[in-house]
């Protein structure tokens, strides 16, 4: 990870592009054993055939919407924990108002569903306002 990221940085400063933080997908994983407990503890985790999944479907959708799956059968965290765990981090790190998030539409469908998981939780925990954006790669 190192190397592409002192890659990135020579790029961007041939731009004058320049980021206060350089995080990734690994900066997240210390905060996904709390948060696993906090959704079982808080009831919005549950088992289903081996995996950790969140129910995300709301009353408004108008075809059947599959839970979002947050560990394997094996315990294997998946995109969707370290998305929901990114998002966890910066709660606890910066305590924002609003968050911004950008994805390429080949993760959409997935981040989509990890937004749920967050508003799903709103009423017992302060969660930003989240904006979500896809877009081609």
């Amino acid at each position: 990870m190192e190397v592409s990221v002192a890659d990135l940085k020579k790029n961007y400063e041939k731009l004058h592009v320049d980021f206060d933080l350089w995080k990734g997908e690994a900066d997240a994983d210390p905060y996904i054993p709390d948060m696993v407990a906090y959704l079982k503890d808080n009831g919005y985790a549950y088992l289903d055939q081996g995996a950790l999944v969140v129910d995300v479907k709301e009353e408004s959708d108008a075809k059947e919407i599959p839970p979002c799956m947050i560990l394997k059968s094996d315990g294997a965290s998946l995109y969707n924990t370290t998305d929901l765990a990114t998002i966890v981090q910066r709660m606890e790190d910066y305590h924002p108002d609003e968050m911004i998030m950008w994805w390429t539409s080949a993760r959409n469908c997935i981040l989509s569903r990890c937004s749920a998981v967050p508003r799903r939780q709103n009423s017992r925990r302060r969660t930003p306002d989240l904006h979500l954006s896809a877009s081609e790669p």
